[in-house]
């Protein structure tokens, strides 16, 4: 179910082109993050289930989940900065002149670009250096495990600099942090 930023944010897609293009990543991004939640929790269901059932747990689940679970929280979190769901210190941004607001928000949303920058740069610092090496449960290579590192940085300093334009071009007044 959508709230309703979620639902201003589809609104404001439709007027150009770019921001349809984020929206559409959005959602594959949500259904990606939504996918892999479903499949880790049959896989952990299976193997709960094959080890004391069965009495033989299979090889591959536990890396698998972890895997899994690497992509759903690291790609969730991509699509939570689109719609400025993840963590932030509200409190102290309605305390401030609505005057200033914005731009307070305008650097907190460049400082998560930055941040999403390095963990796309770094994550593929780890896939590269770990590419080689494979995991014995499920013989993928460890860096599959830094792949959605890297996917999420992307995500995350698109829909943060996305938040930047939106947010500059609006008036004080109508930000989600107005009092």
């Amino acid at each position: 179910m959508d709230t309703l930023i979620n639902q201003n944010v589809r609104e404001e897609a439709k007027s150009s082109g770019i921001r349809l293009v984020l929206q559409l990543l959005c959602d594959v991004a949500q259904w990606i993050s939504r996918l892999c939640l479903l499949l880790m929790t049959i896989i952990i269901g299976w193997q709960v289930f094959a080890r004391y059932v069965l009495n033989s747990s299979p090889s591959w689940s536990e890396t698998t989940s972890i895997s899994l679970m690497g992509w759903f929280v690291l790609v969730g979190a991509g699509a939570a900065v689109r719609y400025r769901d993840h963590l932030g210190f509200t409190v102290g941004l309605l305390l401030m002149p609505a005057s200033i607001r914005r731009w307070v928000v305008a650097c907190g949303d460049l400082l998560v670009a930055l941040f999403g920058v390095g963990m796309f740069i770094f994550g593929l610092d780890l896939i590269r250096g770990t590419w080689n090496v494979v995991m014995p449960g499920s013989f993928l290579p460890q860096g599959a495990h830094y792949v959605p590192l890297s996917v999420s940085g992307v995500l995350i300093c698109l829909f943060s600099l996305d938040n930047v334009v939106v947010g500059l071009q609006k008036k004080a007044e109508e930000t989600k942090w107005s009092k």
